[in-house]
Parts: structure tokens; sequence; C-alpha cells
């Protein structure tokens, strides 16, 4: 793979996509609303989250997806957002409280996902496989069926 045009490439390290988001959070939803939000929303109804099942975030930001399917899944499910970004995830806090629901949150890279196999039923992704480096996809998409469970779904918006 190293004959990859330049373009398509991420030359950014996680540690500096962490504090470029860290930096980023508290302004995020107001830069990306527009942009976003749209392509967000027809994901995640083609993932269809239904009540009793368990939910992966991956690069859930400020928990707007994250809000949407843990009110799909409950009571008996719950969605799990993952990110690398401790100010995302402060925001993620913030939006599960003041919606009055609550998620399991994690702080760690989408390539090492801290969960067992076959744990989850789903996995939305929107606009966070982008930032994995060309080279490193194959082994995203491994790690993320991993921990899905077989049979289940992944929605990727991108």
């Amino acid at each position: 793979m190293n004959d990859l045009p330049e373009f398509s490439r991420v030359r950014r390290s996680p540690r500096q996509a962490q504090r470029t988001y860290d930096r980023l959070s508290r302004s995020y939803d107001w830069l990306s609303a527009r942009s976003e939000r749209p392509y967000k929303m027809a994901g995640l109804a083609l993932l269809d989250p239904q009540p009793g099942e368990v939910i992966l975030e991956i690069g859930c930001g400020t928990g707007e997806m994250l809000a949407q399917i843990n009110h799909s899944v409950q009571p008996a499910g719950f969605g799990i957002g993952l990110d690398l970004s401790r100010g995302m995830l402060r925001m993620s806090i913030r939006r599960m409280l003041a919606a009055g629901t609550s998620a399991p949150l994690l702080m760690a890279d989408m390539l090492q996902i801290p969960l067992a196999p076959a744990s989850v039923d789903a996995v939305f992704a929107s606009f966070a496989v982008e930032l994995v480096d060309t080279p490193l996809i194959a082994g995203l998409l491994a790690e993320l069926r991993r921990v899905l469970k077989p049979g289940s779904r992944m929605v990727v918006v991108a």
C-alpha cells in the first residue's frame, strides 16, 4: 500500500487528532450541524436501533446520535460511546444528562476497542472512519467484526 496517493492518507497521529477534537468539542455541534446532521440521521434510520440491543457508536463525539440510539434501545438495551477525545466525551456526558439518559463512554482508539468479542448487536460510525489512515482501515474493519455478534450489522456514514 505504499503506492497510495498522498491525498488519500491521514497524516495526523491519534494524539494530534485527540488534541484537535478536544479543542473543537465545545463548538463541534455548531460547526457540523448543517453539514453532517442530515447524513447522520439517514444513517441512524438505516441502522434502525431496536429495543434491547447493545449498539456501539464509534467516534461518538458530542453524543447527539448516542442519545438517540439510547432512547431507541432502552430499557433493556443501551448504547456505548467510544471516542478518542476527552473533550468530546465530556460533551457526551452533558448531552446524556440533558436528555435524561446515560451510556457507557469509552475513551479509546477505534483500532483497539476495549470490549469483549461478539459483544454488540450493531456498530454505528459517522464521520469517523475517514480519520483512520488508509493502510489501517482493514485492521479497523477486523476490530469492528471482532466486537460484533454473528449476524449483526454496521452502518458507516462518511
